[in-house]
Order: structure tokens, then sequence, then C-alpha cells
């Protein structure tokens, strides 16, 4: 029977902790995917201007500008995720973890866009300006 050496046991417990990158980029494609899919949720042209479908998606011009900027942004950070996993053979704990972080703003990234398009197609009430005349 073989002794196993120190050395050696050193090098198997490195390679445990490391994984290819597949399981990761698809984890990570599905929350892109999921992401820039729940930006499409926003849009909405009102019953009321149905009879004038054109007239009614230019009045709602805020919501189609911050979903096209929050996508745009959302789809600049997959490219720049794609491009380094593409040079990557394989991710460690540490490289997992900040991927998570990097998937949770750019998850955040979509919702964000949909406060900012509400907050921008809302007329100010009483509630929210501090003096109504």
């Amino acid at each position: 029977m073989d002794m196993v050496r120190p050395a050696d046991l050193e090098v198997i417990v490195i390679v445990s902790r490391r994984w290819e990158t597949g399981r990761t980029e698809a984890f990570s494609d599905g929350v892109f995917a999921i992401a820039t899919t729940l930006l499409v949720l926003d849009l909405a042209v009102p019953e009321s201007a149905l009879h004038n479908l054109w007239h009614g998606i230019a009045d709602q011009w805020p919501r189609y500008l911050g979903y096209a900027t929050s996508f745009l942004t959302i789809g600049v950070i997959w490219l720049g995720h794609h491009a380094i996993f593409s040079r990557l053979r394989y991710v460690n704990d540490r490289v997992m973890r900040l991927n998570l972080l990097l998937l949770m703003a750019g998850s955040c990234r979509s919702r964000s866009g949909s406060w900012h398009r509400r907050s921008a197609t809302r007329t100010p009430s009483c509630s929210t300006v501090s003096r109504c005349s």
C-alpha cells in the first residue's frame, strides 16, 4: 500500500476547493435573464389610452426610457461577466462569493429601475409635496 505524503494531501485539498465554471456561468445567466425579464413587467399602457395605442405609448416614454437604461446596464454587466468567465477555467469560493455580490447588484438594478420609472411618471400630490396651496 502506498503512503500518502503530506504534500500530496495539500494538492488534493487545493484542487477540491475549486470548481469548473460551467455551473456558475449557468446560474449567473439565469439570474441575468430573470432580472431583464422583470424589467418588462413595469411596461404598460393605461387602459384609457388603448384607443390610440401609439399616443398611449408615447405618454409613457419615461418608463420606456427607464427600461432601456436598466436593460443596457444589466447587459453591460452581463457582457463583462461573460468576458471574465470566458478566461477562467476554475472558480474557488472567493470567486463564487464575488459573483454572488455582482448578481445581487445586477438584480437590484432591475428593481431600482422600476422605482425610478414609477416616480418619474407620478404627479406630485399633497402627501409628497411639503406645501399645498
